[in-house]
């Protein structure tokens, strides 16, 4: 996820991630703030005890 803190990672690590996530990119907050509020809508309603993962991919159960 793009960050403040993120954004000091040396530059080799950070192309290694991203090539490492299926998305090919980084996350952005945008990306964390579009899941939270569709799960804060009412078409989330019957949406019940989930574990929404935001990370590209680059976890996959």
């Amino acid at each position: 996820m793009r960050t403040s803190l993120t954004q000091h990672q040396p530059e080799d690590l950070q192309e290694s991630l991203r090539q490492a996530t299926p998305m090919k990119r980084w996350g952005e907050p945008a990306d964390v703030a579009e899941a939270a509020l569709y799960l804060a809508s009412s078409e989330a309603a019957y949406v019940t005890g989930q574990v929404v993962l935001v990370n590209g991919g680059i976890i996959m159960y």
